[in-house]
C-alpha cells in the first residue's frame, strides 16, 4: 500500500455507507434502477509521452514542470523508464499534452487518475502543483477542475522517483516496499524498474459520485455486504438516492 499526499481543488465531503443486501430477491432491490445516471466519460491518456532523466535531481529547483526538456525522448505510457533509458535509475520527468473536453454533468468535476506509478511521484498540471504519491502499487487521483482548461491544450508533468541505494528525497530502495527488486540484478530477483507503468485517465464526473465500492458476499447467510464511498464536491448539501441492484 502507498501513502498519498495531495491537494485537491474545491472542498470535498465524503461518506462511507455500509449496507446488507439479500441475494435472494434481486428484482425487488433494483426496481428503481431505471433512473440511474449514465456512465461518466473516461478519457485515456495512455500512449505517447515525453521522458527526460534528472540524474542530479535538479528539476524541481529549476522548475522542469514548465516545459519538456530539450533532450527528452519519446516513450510510451504505461511502461517503464528503463525502456527509453536502459540501466538508468533515479529521478525522471514525464510530459503529456492533451485537450480537456467539456464535462457533460452540471457542476461536474474533472479528475485525473493514475493506476500505478513506481515508486514516488509529484504531479503538475498547467504549472499548478497537484500533489504527490508514494507507493508503486496503488491507485491515486487528483481533482483538477480548477486548473484544467476546457477546450484547450493542457500540459501534464510528472516527476517520478525510481529509488536506488543512494538516498534521493530521503528514499532508499531497500527501505521501500520493493518486493524482490534488486540493484544490480541477481538470480531470483527482479529488475529495479520504475515509471508510470499503468494507465493514466481523465474522468468527467458529476459533483456527487460513488468514489469506491467494495462488495463481499456471504454464501451461508445469503447476504451481500456492500461498502461504498460517496463523495460530494459541491458547495452545498444535495439530496441523493442510492440504488443497489443484484443480478
Amino acid at each position: 500500500m502507498g501513502r498519498k499526499r495531495s491537494r485537491r481543488g474545491g472542498e470535498w465531503a465524503s461518506a462511507v455507507i455500509v449496507a446488507l443486501v439479500s441475494m435472494w430477491w434481486p428484482q425487488a432491490i433494483g426496481a428503481e434502477a431505471a433512473h440511474a445516471v449514465s456512465p461518466s466519460p473516461v478519457i485515456s491518456l495512455d500512449g505517447q509521452w515525453l521522458l527526460a532523466t534528472d540524474p542530479q535531481n535538479v528539476g524541481r529547483d529549476q522548475q522542469w514542470w514548465t516545459a519538456p526538456r530539450p533532450d527528452a525522448k519519446v516513450t510510451k505510457v504505461p511502461w517503464i523508464i528503463q525502456d527509453a533509458f536502459p540501466g538508468y535509475h533515479g529521478v525522471a520527468w514525464y510530459y503529456r499534452d492533451f485537450v480537456v473536453p467539456a464535462n457533460p454533468h452540471t457542476a461536474g468535476r474533472t479528475v485525473l487518475r493514475f493506476w500505478q506509478v513506481d515508486y514516488k511521484c509529484d504531479v503538475w498540471l498547467n504549472d499548478v502543483p497537484l500533489g504527490s504519491h508514494e507507493g508503486g502499487e496503488s491507485v491515486f487521483e487528483f481533482d483538477v477542475t480548477d486548473c484544467a482548461k476546457v477546450g484547450e491544450t493542457n500540459r501534464l508533468a510528472v516527476r517520478v522517483l525510481n529509488p536506488t541505494h543512494e538516498p534521493i528525497d530521503g528514499i532508499v530502495l531497500l527501505e521501500t516496499p520493493h518486493r524482490n527488486k534488486a540493484l544490480p540484478y541477481a538470480s531470483g530477483s527482479a529488475w529495479n524498474q520504475g515509471g508510470i507503468w499503468d494507465s493514466v485517465e481523465l474522468l468527467l464526473v458529476p459533483q456527487v459520485r460513488v468514489e469506491d465500492l467494495f462488495v463481499r458476499p456471504d454464501w451461508q447467510t445469503g447476504q451481500i455486504r456492500v461498502q461504498l464511498n460517496l463523495r460530494h464536491a459541491g458547495p452545498s448539501p444535495v439530496r441523493s438516492r442510492i440504488v443497489l441492484s443484484v443480478a
